[in-house]
């Protein structure tokens, strides 16, 4: 069955408008048809099929295959083995050199949770990627660690990517997978909002705090004479190949660096009122050194005078830019902005600086750092910030 027909057998039996969206997804990323990111189609991804839910074992014919799909069922987490016919493999998969090489591009990805009351939530990660496709599409080794922490009662329903630098490049993947956590004790989920912290560590040293929830309460457990976290195995190895595979995966953190010393002083804005732009001046201080700016260079302006100048504070594109000359050395920039009141000059006393580069700082491992609870505060108190959430620690 070729694309088209195999869509519209799946759109015929669609019945929502995710299902919709999954239906097209998977004719034209997944179908029977080859495509150029899998060219066996979704036979070598070894994923569900996202309107029926018949799982197609993947082909492991050649190396690496079975690491590019989403769950297996049989996948067996505390197991190195293969599991029995096919599927993910348990050692932790690595990015291909082409992989590391050609992405470009960082995404903010979203995975989102369904708890059985209808209840939702998610998880934020950073990842290099060349497309927000690419970038929703996670080895099973991940996947499979942050199900087998997951209940049953709560759905992995989707992963949402989209890039930080903006513009409509965006993209959903349908997941529907239910948690797979083996709940001998019959415990049940953990209460509402509970969660384990996890600290996932990075390559650069730091650590950085993440709340899982969606948690079976056999994981959460605490010394009833210390109150510290006694956290079972079947936690804290998930959590550490969670860690491990998302930084397999070019996901971790996302790091904002700031050239040092890079604060120009503003002194004048000037209108250009045919062109609609506003020219700023601005001077180089002591040991200050002058950025490559050009059409387009992003900047950001802080402490203009919201009377004169409102709406100036803030992140600009350049459309144009000079380099500094003179003592002292006075440069200028373009930004689309036009003055108010028909003002020909303002004197400003704030600055100019480039924008931050994002980088993302992937993961190497991860861990518990607590547990805690995951609240939201009563949204008719009127008490300032009542709408967000309360984040507590929570001991014995």
């Amino acid at each position: 069955m070729g694309i088209l027909g195999d869509l519209a057998n799946r759109l015929g039996r669609a019945t929502t408008v995710e299902n919709l969206q999954n239906a097209v997804n998977a004719a034209f990323l997944y179908g029977g048809a080859a495509s150029p990111y899998y060219p066996n189609g979704y036979a070598q991804l070894g994923i569900a099929d996202p309107i029926i839910g018949q799982f197609t074992r993947p082909n492991l014919t050649s190396p690496g295959n079975g690491s590019l799909g989403l769950p297996d069922p049989s996948f067996n987490f505390s197991s190195s083995a293969n599991p029995p016919g096919g599927g993910m493999r348990g050692e932790d998969e690595q990015p291909t050199r082409s992989t590391r090489r050609m992405a470009s591009n960082i995404y903010k990805v979203i995975f989102n949770f369904v708890e059985s009351s209808g209840a939702t939530f998610s998880e934020v990660y950073y990842r290099s990627a060349d497309s927000a496709l690419q970038a929703t599409s996670f080895t099973g080794q991940v996947i499979n660690a942050r199900l087998a922490i997951l209940h049953s009662t709560a759905i992995l329903r989707n992963i949402r990517a989209f890039n930080i630098a903006g513009g409509r490049d965006s993209y959903t993947a349908g997941q529907n997978y239910p948690g797979r956590f083996n709940d001998s004790t019959n415990a049940g989920p953990a209460p509402a909002g509970s969660a384990a912290v996890a600290g996932f560590s990075t390559a650069t040293g730091r650590s950085i705090y993440h709340w899982i929830r969606g948690l079976p309460a056999a994981l959460i457990s605490n010394s009833p004479q210390t109150g510290f976290p006694t956290p079972p195995s079947s936690l804290t190895t998930p959590l550490a190949a969670l860690g491990r595979n998302l930084g397999n995966n070019n996901a971790g953190s996302r790091t904002l660096s700031v050239p040092a010393n890079s604060k120009y002083q503003i002194t004048n804005v000037a209108a250009n009122p045919a062109e609609g732009t506003s020219t700023i001046s601005y001077t180089l201080g002591s040991g200050q050194v002058a950025q490559p700016w050009v059409n387009g260079s992003r900047v950001v302006i802080g402490l203009a005078s919201k009377k004169d100048l409102p709406g100036m504070n803030g992140h600009w594109s350049l459309v144009l830019a000079t380099t500094p000359a003179g003592s002292p050395a006075v440069g200028t920039v373009t930004i689309r902005y036009v003055l108010p009141n028909n003002a020909a000059n303002v004197s400003c006393n704030g600055y100019i600086r480039p924008e931050g580069t994002s980088t993302v700082n992937q993961f190497t491992n991860g861990g518990l750092a607590y547990y805690g609870t995951h609240s939201t505060r009563s949204v008719f108190s009127n008490s300032r910030g009542s709408k967000h959430a309360a984040r507590i620690r929570t001991l014995a």
